[in-house]
């Protein structure tokens, strides 16, 4: 007879949802990072200026995507195992360039509101522009992520141990 205790598995420690915390803020950075290396300065205005209504608008677009994701990829991460975290999080970062680009994109395909006033435009469908854009690619590949984790862990079909 054994008289050791029987040990658990060990679980993976479940992500924090403070990290919704890092993507909300860091998607603004990435944009204003690449801005500023591809045409070294913001977006100005007729006289010069920085425009801040454009400026605020795409800030407020990126943090809306990183936070929705972040809470996304976080929420899928904290139900499932070490393999499929470790899917999620590559598939995320995988989908990253594709995102950022759909961010960009996502406003212009709605134009259907391009007669709407300038807050309309600037404070709904901008935001929601990069939301749409950038939170598909992120989404679709964090969860094939996730999947191809889940079927790294899970055992051969007809193995019953």
């Amino acid at each position: 007879m054994n008289n050791a205790p029987e040990t658990k598995p060990k679980q993976p420690k479940k992500p924090s949802y403070l990290w919704i915390i890092a993507t909300a803020l860091g998607w603004p950075l990435v944009l204003v990072g690449i801005t500023m290396l591809r045409f070294g300065q913001l977006p100005r205005d007729i006289s010069g200026a920085l425009d801040l209504t454009q400026v605020g608008s795409g800030v407020a677009g990126f943090v809306l995507l990183g936070a929705v994701s972040g809470w996304f990829a976080i929420w899928l991460a904290r139900r499932g195992g070490k393999r499929e975290q470790i899917g999620l999080w590559i598939g995320y970062v995988i989908a990253v360039p594709f995102a950022f680009i759909g961010g960009l994109i996502g406003p212009l395909s709605l134009e259907v509101f391009a007669n709407a006033p300038a807050w309309v435009i600037y404070a709904l469908v901008f935001p929601l522009g990069v939301l749409i854009g950038g939170g598909i690619p992120l989404s679709v590949s964090t969860i094939l992520g996730y999947a191809i984790g889940r079927a790294v862990a899970a055992p051969p079909a007809g193995n019953a141990n």
